[in-house]
């Protein structure tokens, strides 16, 4: 939310940094946020198995 309205004014006060403000900004957020939300898929589909001591 805060990234991609903070790259609209960036766009809006610089349009030579529209794409990478825009776009590029936004994007690396949500990749990281879909990532975070594979990881706790995995988790809690397959959960953790700690190998157990002999």
């Amino acid at each position: 939310g805060r990234v991609c309205s903070g790259g609209i004014l960036m766009a809006a006060k610089r349009p030579e940094m529209a794409f990478k403000a825009g776009v590029v900004y936004a994007v690396m957020v949500e990749v990281y946020a879909v990532l975070g939300l594979l990881v706790t898929m995995f988790m809690l589909l397959f959960g953790i198995n700690w190998p157990t001591a002999v």
